[in-house]
């Protein structure tokens, strides 16, 4: 199987999203990160935790799932696994958490 290319959303285009309607929004960032700050109403699932739980948080396959990490690395690489995995519409946030924050959109602590 040809592994699907990653899908990728622009840090002002997710935040656009995010105010327009409900979003999954999953932190694969380590716990240390998610305790220092995250994106309110994220759901936190580390990198490496992901493909043995993300089934038990979200379930349906065709819904939209949003990752995000420090800079967009983690988030590629956790977007390419649910991808593998069967999910169909997998976004990786450019930049990041450190793009979120550069434009001073809402943090939770």
């Amino acid at each position: 199987m040809l592994n699907p290319v990653v899908k990728s959303i622009d840090v002002l285009e997710f935040n656009k999203r995010y105010h327009q309607s409900p979003l999954t929004i999953i932190d694969v960032r380590e716990p240390t990160e998610w305790d220092a700050g995250h994106i309110p109403k994220a759901i936190h699932i580390p990198k490496d935790s992901i493909k043995s739980c993300i089934q038990e948080k979200c379930p349906d396959f065709s819904q939209p799932l949003y990752l995000y990490c420090k800079g967009g690395v983690r988030s590629l690489y956790a977007a390419q696994l649910l991808n593998e995995l069967g999910y169909r519409e997998v976004y990786s946030v450019d930049g990041g958490f450190l793009a979120w924050m550069e434009h001073g959109f809402d943090v939770m602590v």
